[in-house]
């Protein structure tokens, strides 16, 4: 029963951090527009990139706290984790949009469907704090292990 638990708050977690990488985006444009209008732009982009490596160590440290992990070996995996969500999910849905244009346009009735599109990131603020947490904790870790590897 504890291991179901464990399982069902693990997918929960996944899930948080599916939703809050789709939302971001939506909670950036509101706050520019809102609350940081009237701040540079270099300002409010450092001020969203602490804020995202704040939240994802905040839900990195309550996962090692839950299943009872050391911290750093958390820290490696979860913001491995991460740097995967962040990177890997839309460079599969650019995959995808470009093998069903592709079928289209070879199996199709004739009708012109979208060039295909190279998968480029968009390097917004919460990519940004991601790959700085995911390259920081990778030291980290690497720092950490190197005598085992001496």
């Amino acid at each position: 029963m504890l291991l179901l638990l464990k399982l069902i708050v693990t997918l929960l977690l996944v899930g948080i951090i599916f939703c809050f990488a789709v939302m971001w985006e939506k909670l950036d444009t509101l706050l520019t527009n809102t609350i940081f209008k009237n701040i540079n732009k270099i300002w409010r982009t450092i001020v969203f990139v602490i804020l995202t490596i704040l939240l994802e160590l905040f839900v990195i440290w309550r996962f090692s706290i839950f299943f009872q992990t050391n911290i750093l070996e958390s820290l490696v995996m979860g913001s491995l984790l991460l740097l995967c969500c962040v990177w890997l999910i839309p460079y599969f849905v650019t995959l995808q949009r470009n093998t069903a244009n592709a079928y289209n346009h070879h199996f199709g009735s004739g009708v012109e469907s979208e060039k295909v599109e190279l998968f480029r990131i968009r390097m917004n603020p919460f990519i940004i704090g991601t790959i700085f947490l995911s390259t920081v904790s990778f030291c980290f870790g690497f720092f950490y292990y190197l005598p085992y590897f001496l």
